[in-house]
């Protein structure tokens, strides 16, 4: 119950800072284009900062197993949520960008902070294992489904987090640590990404209509296959499937599994329908509910998974 208030407590307070960012860009303080250069910025050198200097942790056999777990349990929660959007699409008439919406969270811009303040700077090493699973699918079988192109481009896998991912894993892997100076400056830009991650997504949805959003009634739907429905899944994957007693420290590892796994919905999906698909503007205002919805959600799934346990 404590780290379900105390998760309330910090997504709250997020939010006060992407409000902050709306009206920057609503009010005109700043233009779209301030936006662009921001979400680069944060998604090019401050996420990867943050990567690398999570895996900065002293090596153990106990941790690398416990990566192991949740890489494991990442990908069972991924082919789960696949396997049940297609059995939906059809009964539920879910379009493509709905269909995306519900299956892909936003485990980088919201988790890393939320992590970081909830449980542990050292428990961010847990979320690259969602962030690796999640970020493969997603461009395979998200771009697919968005764009209706079956084709997978290798370059979409050249980002700086997947580099980073691979540059920590080696780094850990080889016990080897950074000098003190490049590691205090990794440390410090990592730790700007809380703030500066919640500022990128409400200047993103600066320009959007968020009454007009909030009136969508279908939107409220998918928010509750999003942040409930599957969700609630993943706990009872989590809790009953015995996974949680493959290590030691499970039930906290698989707490982060489930922070990630329960967000909000993957700010990529908006950029991916504006750009491959004509329903950019229907994502934006499923993102945008179900970011204001899972205030209240996230807790809520953390109490049942912990309450299960």
């Amino acid at each position: 119950m404590e780290i379900s208030i105390l998760l309330a407590k910090q997504i709250l307070a997020m939010f006060l800072i992407v409000i902050v960012g709306f009206c920057s860009v609503h009010f005109h303080l700043f233009e779209e284009r301030d936006t662009k250069f921001l979400a680069k910025l944060n998604i090019d050198i401050i996420c990867p900062c943050a990567i690398v200097s999570a895996f900065q942790i002293p090596f153990s056999m106990e941790k690398l197993g416990g990566l192991l777990v949740a890489i494991l349990a990442a990908v069972i929660i991924h082919v789960v949520y696949i396997a049940l959007d297609y059995c939906l699409r059809k009964p539920l008439k879910l379009t493509p960008v709905e269909s995306a919406s519900v299956l892909y969270s936003n485990c980088l811009n919201l988790i890393l902070p939320l992590v970081t303040a909830t449980l542990s700077s050292e428990m961010v090493f847990y979320c690259t294992a969602f962030m690796l699973v999640q970020t493969f699918l997603m461009w395979t079988h998200g771009k697919a489904l968005v764009s209706g192109q079956h084709k997978v481009n290798p370059r979409d896998y050249l980002n700086p987090n997947v580099f980073a991912m691979g540059i920590g894993l080696m780094l850990y892997i080889f016990r080897i640590s950074l000098p003190e100076i490049p590691y205090t400056a990794l440390k410090n830009i990592g730790g700007t990404i809380g703030p500066v991650s919640m500022l990128v997504i409400g200047m993103l949805i600066g320009p959007t209509d968020v009454k007009k959003a909030f009136l969508n009634g279908r939107a409220y739907f998918i928010a509750f296959l999003r942040l409930i429905a599957f969700p609630l899944v993943t706990v009872m994957i989590l809790v009953f499937s015995g996974i949680n007693r493959l290590h030691p420290d499970a039930s906290r590892i698989l707490l982060v599994t489930l922070l990630a796994a329960s967000s909000c919905t993957a700010s990529t999906i908006p950029q991916l329908a504006g750009v491959y698909g004509d329903e950019g503007a229907y994502a934006s205002t499923l993102s945008i509910v179900n970011l204001a919805l899972c205030i209240v959600t996230m807790p809520l799934i953390v109490f049942v998974y912990q309450f299960l346990l």
